[in-house]
């Protein structure tokens, strides 16, 4: 791998003769940070770019057609998941699947939404055995959606156009599943109104893998969740192999677009889970009249009763409330989700802390506590010729054990995403102000001559013209380091 380019030739010489059943030796995939610092993607310059991430983890495995069952083209990059056959996870009843990567932009609970950006990889539905495997017209394309789900984050989208009487036929899990006269299939999904077209479950069974089984998905209102049931008793005594999903069309259909939201099996009546309470809310520091939502990732429930005492509102019903905090202070909240079985209760005392909103126009800084506490600025694009940093600093004491450094605005990620501004480094003194920047593909650094003083407002701005680095303090030039590239 080099600077995103992948080639399968080195792989290729561990299979003599092309035999893939016959691999010279075992082989073990390290550095997964590949598929985000490796050139595969601009994610890392670009966090609005979070789709490109997932698709180059989709190339890593699946090639440079994103898809392990076509013939690649000579010389592209064939993916792992050419060499090594995709292994059974599903092998007994009930298997279920709510299409979560594990993060998202939201949280949606039963298909309610809360906007919300989190990251909890325990969270991880069973993803596809397939990342992906496409047959037909390739004009319908297939990945995670990040603006629709069921419950998490993401729900698995099927989209594009088809001709008159084509038809794309994903596969999605492989699995080892003895289907009985109880068996029955749940589908939670959307689709857009699309005229004569139709979508409906492809099954392979083991008995069969070249011809699928259609089972038609009835229309439903595009905006709507809608969960359907579907008997399997008329394949008794057979084995699913494979369960996948095929769009098709009689007719031209420019806009085509169907999610998945969750795909259950399983035997007699429908598994009901007890429940259990989790929320996380929007922040957990704020200012007197500032909003928070609780995003509710409970599990197993069917209603909810909030208690949030000093919160206005003080108690609510709602999935996701959202409410607000007239004095400053410290606040508990608890959550009560109720379902099937004994309600749960998760309670969080001192879980909000209040300040007081300061008068407009009024003279405001943050405090760091040096450990956990950060701004988080969005995007902001330094890749011109041109740019500058500036802050007022105050510290309140310096590192006095390695490592010395830190940060004060900016980032660094290890790799080509560098521009800071921060105290101490190795060799400099933790007193010591550091301008940080990549230029071209050299990290250069720019030390300041003065030293901070603790307890002592400073005032920080460090300049780049394309040709020179220069780092102000407070309003005076303090040291300038020539840097092209």
């Amino acid at each position: 791998f080099t600077n995103g380019t992948l080639n399968s030739g080195w792989l290729d010489d561990y299979y003599p003769g092309g035999d893939l059943t016959q691999p010279r030796t075992s082989l073990a995939v390290f550095a997964p940070n590949v598929t985000y610092n490796g050139g595969l993607s601009n994610f890392p310059n670009s966090p609005a770019e979070y789709p490109s991430f997932y698709n180059a983890e989709v190339r890593l495995f699946g090639g440079d057609d994103l898809d392990v069952t076509t013939a690649d083209a000579t010389g592209a990059w064939k993916g792992f998941g050419y060499y090594q056959p995709v292994r059974c996870a599903a092998t007994s009843l009930p298997f279920e699947t709510n299409f979560c990567v594990g993060q998202g932009k939201i949280f949606a609970n039963n298909g309610v939404v809360a906007v919300k950006g989190w990251t909890d990889m325990a969270k991880q539905a069973l993803m596809p055995s397939w990342q992906w495997a496409r047959a037909g017209a390739s004009t319908v394309s297939v990945g995670f959606d990040f603006s629709r789900a069921w419950y998490g984050g993401t729900s698995l989208k099927l989209a594009g156009s088809l001709a008159a009487g084509a038809s794309t036929t994903v596969k999605l899990y492989q699995t080892k599943l003895p289907i009985t006269a109880t068996t029955s299939l749940d589908l939670t999904y959307q689709a857009r109104a699309a005229g004569a077209s139709n979508t409906r479950l492809a099954l392979y069974f083991s008995d069969n893998l070249a011809v699928p089984v259609y089972v038609e998905l009835p229309a439903v209102t595009d905006t709507l969740w809608t969960t359907k049931n579907l008997s399997l008793s008329a394949y008794a005594n057979r084995e699913l192999a494979i369960v996948g999903v095929q769009a098709t069309s009689a007719t031209a259909l420019a806009s085509y677009r169907l999610n998945l939201g969750r795909l259950s099996i399983y035997n007699g009546a429908a598994p009901v889970a007890a429940p259990k309470a989790s929320f996380a809310a929007t922040a957990t520091t704020v200012l007197t009249g500032q909003p928070i939502t609780f995003a509710n990732s409970s599990t197993g429930a069917t209603s909810y009763v909030w208690t949030l005492p000093g919160a206005t509102p003080a108690s609510s019903t709602a999935t996701h409330p959202t409410v607000t905090y007239a004095a400053a202070g410290t606040y508990a909240v608890t959550l009560q989700a109720s379902g099937t079985g004994t309600p749960s209760v998760l309670a969080r005392p001192a879980y909000i802390t209040v300040l007081t909103a300061p008068p407009a126009g009024a003279n405001t800084s943050l405090n760091f506590d040096g450990t956990t506490k950060y701004l988080e600025a969005g995007t902001i694009n330094l890749s011109n010729s041109s740019f500058s940093l500036e802050c007022w600093v105050k510290p309140t004491s310096f590192k006095t054990v390695s490592p010395f450094i830190s940060s004060l605005l900016g980032m660094e990620d290890g790799g080509s995403n560098t521009c800071m501004l921060r105290l101490g480094d190795g060799g400099l003194d933790a007193n010591a102000v550091q301008f940080v920047a990549q230029i071209g593909t050299t990290t250069r650094k720019l030390n300041s001559v003065a030293r901070l003083t603790a307890g002592q407002w400073t005032h920080l701005a460090a300049t780049y013209d394309g040709a020179t680095m220069r780092l102000y303090v407070n309003g005076v030039l303090d040291n300038s380091l020539a840097a092209t590239g």
